[in-house]
């Protein structure tokens, strides 16, 4: 059966005009799809050996600085038509400014003598948040084989988008667990923050910092949590901005009342990047069963911060007004390890305040008004009485 139709086929192509120019047409159309071909091929193959690639997710930090520092390329302020608006605040002044990226799609464009390819995806998600509609994912092809240049890149976007000055970064956990830029921050002196203990905090900060070795010599995690209570307005926020910019660290807000789950908490916690305050504001107030809308579980949480799958080397600060309603199990050692309490002001702390606003005041004076009429002011309270008295010592302390 077979014989047959090859014999067919044969006497077609030999004696059949119609068959051998289809045969050749066949054949063309064949030649001209190879050779279409051919070019793609040989533009894939010089892409994957004589490029370097890097991915970047927008769940890394390094996302942000190259995003940053395109913004700042000449590309994107002169050349680029398809362009991605971001609003920043600025630290200084608390006004916004607009910062334009280039938008989804291919980039090309010249960076000195370098050429690079960026290309810039965005995927909208299947369980979109309010926090979180889309994912997105930078390409960066360096042509080389060298990868040293690639990496030299993302450093030139960092110092770029984060060069070394007096700024930290606040950032704020979303949904899904990861870090979003929150705002920038003028670092706080840390003599401008009156609280008893203050010294001894930094100290034992900058110890636990020095000292990962010797925690690990002895297998203690190593991992520092402090715990700031007491009555609003004493300072607590102040401290932690101050221990910040005296550590030359960042702080991360780890906001509970947005994560979707116990998952996404731990998730957050091992992605706080390095050199970042972990901040856990008005603790007593997240698993208040009248009014929480926390949806992860306390047992998560307590793992998250010293479990198995727990991150080290990060230093931990929970602020509470009220540490009577905390659970033991939250302030035990190894999750609170330091205890500062933040008192309203006394005559040696409010004397101290006085003097920061007016050196040149009669603090002797001050210091004798305010133990005569012993006012129970907080901190922020005394400080409202010294701004609206700002150009008179005198009356400023008549005013307590």
């Amino acid at each position: 059966m077979i014989q047959t139709v090859i014999e067919f086929i044969r006497d077609q192509l030999a004696n059949n005009d119609l068959a051998q120019g289809g045969l050749l047409i066949g054949a063309g159309a064949a030649l001209m799809a190879y050779l279409r071909i051919v070019p793609n091929l040989i533009w894939r193959g010089f892409v994957y050996h004589c490029t370097v690639e890097l991915d970047i997710p927008d769940n890394e930090q390094a996302f942000t600085w190259v995003t940053r520092w395109l913004a700042q390329h000449k590309y994107s302020q002169k050349r680029a038509r398809r362009l991605t608006v971001h609003n920043k605040q600025r630290a200084d002044d608390d006004d916004w400014v607009t910062i334009l990226s280039p938008a989804p799609g291919t980039h090309y464009l010249w960076d000195g003598s370098r050429f690079l390819i960026i290309t810039r995806r965005r995927k909208e998600l299947q369980n979109a948040t309010r926090s979180k509609a889309f994912a997105e994912e930078l390409s960066i092809r360096v042509i080389g084989r060298n990868r040293q240049p690639a990496l030299d890149l993302i450093e030139k976007a960092r110092s770029t988008a984060a060069p070394e000055r007096d700024i930290i970064t606040v950032l704020e956990s979303c949904d899904r667990g990861y870090w979003d830029t929150l705002c920038a921050r003028t670092p706080r002196l840390l003599k401008s923050v009156v609280v008893k203990g203050r010294d001894y905090i930094i100290k034992d900060a900058k110890t636990f910092i020095q000292n990962e070795d010797w925690y690990h010599e002895r297998g203690i995690p190593h991992r520092r949590g402090y715990l700031f209570y007491g009555s609003p307005g004493n300072g607590k926020t102040s401290m932690i901005l101050a221990m910040a910019s005296e550590l030359g660290f960042d702080i991360g807000i780890l906001n509970l009342k947005d994560l979707l789950d116990d998952h996404a908490l731990s998730r957050a916690v091992n992605l706080l990047p390095p050199k970042t305050l972990l901040v856990i504001e008005d603790v007593d107030c997240l698993f208040d069963q009248r009014d929480s809308k926390v949806e992860v579980s306390f047992a998560g949480l307590l793992n998250a911060l010293d479990g198995l799958a727990s991150k080290e080397g990060v230093m931990l600060v929970m602020t509470t007004n009220h540490r009577s309603r905390l659970d033991q199990a939250l302030i035990r050692p190894g999750r609170a390890d330091m205890e500062v309490e933040f008192d309203n002001a006394t005559p040696v702390t409010a004397t101290a305040l006085f003097k920061i606003f007016f050196p040149e005041g009669n603090y002797r004076f001050f210091e004798s008004q305010f133990r005569a009429r012993c006012p129970n002011y907080s901190m922020a309270a005394l400080q409202g009485i010294f701004i609206r008295h700002k150009d008179d010592p005198t009356d400023a302390a008549r005013a307590l």
